[in-house]
């Protein structure tokens, strides 16, 4: 391999790792205040979806030493699901581990610092580009899980046949077995790999 190519790899392996190392070993300490960021589009996600539920709380919690997001639904007026009668006042919650929102930023930040780009402005327009995508990733994928998990908890006690075709348990057991992570990589590479392109400007630019 000419050596050249040899630094070059070395270089991309070299920036990823480093920031993988540095995003996953200061994740407890960015990790709480990004969820905290997330919790209010969740609730608003997830009111806007969890019909006949008439309001949503996400906060931050503990749960057996592990730092969880808790969704609770509540419903004040009572409803019926699947033939069966929920009382007014009655509240479920669900959780997922703060881990997965935590997930996002480092790999996609990962990717960016390990993609060869041709110039430093561009790595940075493509760098603010990722830094939006992150967001509107997080809160799809935790939405889906929280809200899968919570048809999950009402079929169990309801339909538990029915489980097993059910689109928003079947999309949360998706995520949680890799899905979440190939998700970032697809968005990722398509993104850079658009971006890694240098703007062009005029109509004669090549």
């Amino acid at each position: 391999m000419p050596a050249p190519l040899r630094r070059a790899r070395f270089g991309i392996l070299a920036r990823g790792l480093a920031m993988a190392g540095l995003l996953g070993g200061t994740a407890p300490w960015w990790g709480p205040a990004w969820c905290a960021a997330l919790a209010p589009l969740l609730e608003g996600v997830l009111a806007a979806t969890a019909a006949p539920w008439d309001t949503v709380q996400v906060t931050l919690a503990k749960r057996d030493e592990q730092a969880v997001l808790a969704a609770q639904f509540s419903t004040a007026r009572g409803f019926v699901y699947r033939g069966f009668p929920v009382p007014p006042g009655v509240w479920v919650q669900t959780q997922t581990l703060q881990g997965y929102a935590w997930q996002h930023p480092v790999i996609l930040l990962t990717l960016w610092a390990a993609w060869p780009f041709p110039a430093a402005t561009t790595r940075l327009r493509a760098g603010a580009a990722l830094l939006m995508a992150i967001v509107p990733l997080a809160v799809l994928d935790l939405s889906l899980t929280l809200r899968g998990s919570l048809t999950d908890l009402m079929l169990a006690g309801t339909a538990p046949d029915l489980i097993a075709s059910s689109i928003p348990v079947q999309a949360m057991r998706l995520l949680e077995a890799g899905g979440r992570a190939a998700l970032d990589l697809a968005v990722g590479v398509a993104m850079l790999a658009i971006l890694r392109r240098p703007a062009t400007v005029g109509p004669a630019a090549a």
